[in-house]
């Protein structure tokens, strides 16, 4: 198939940052791996997009598209939680999304902002996570907020 770019949406939604942590590492660990694919960004839905609701994280992937593309981004000894479910859409089916992001000048090198989504480099949507995760235990710690995800 060569090379392709296509969303993963991840459920539960709440894995998707450890996921992305345990990407970042596994690059940081090994720098010169041979992965198949590469997760460059996440997107935030600003809308519903192919049955995914409004406020869902999909990873960007780019690469060889397979039914088990987020594995093929992982070390081999990586594998999913039981529990997730990951579905692959391909970028051409939310392409006109993204020409209508060009078109009207909104895309650049680090963020693009549409009506439908918000992309930011994976890096970004890291620090972006911890940061949730820090406020929710600190709100925890006063005695407020749910349970930490």
């Amino acid at each position: 198939m060569g090379y392709q770019e296509s969303l993963m949406y991840i459920q539960p939604q709440e894995q998707v940052g450890q996921i992305v942590k345990e990407y970042l590492m596994a690059r940081q660990q090994d720098p010169t791996g041979r992965f198949l694919v590469d997760i460059p960004a996440a997107v935030r839905l600003q809308a519903p997009l192919k049955g995914c609701p409004a406020g869902s994280v999909l990873l960007w992937a780019a690469g060889e598209r397979s039914s088990n593309m987020l594995q093929a981004a992982m070390p081999d000894d990586w594998r999913l939680p039981g529990f997730c479910t990951v579905r692959t859409i391909p970028v051409e089916d939310i392409q006109h999304l993204l020409d209508h992001a060009v078109r009207d000048g909104i895309e650049n090198e680090h963020l693009a902002y549409n009506r439908s989504f918000k992309y930011m480099p994976l890096d970004l949507y890291f620090v972006e996570y911890v940061s949730m995760r820090e406020r929710r235990k600190t709100n925890r710690e006063k005695g407020g907020g749910g349970p930490e995800r």
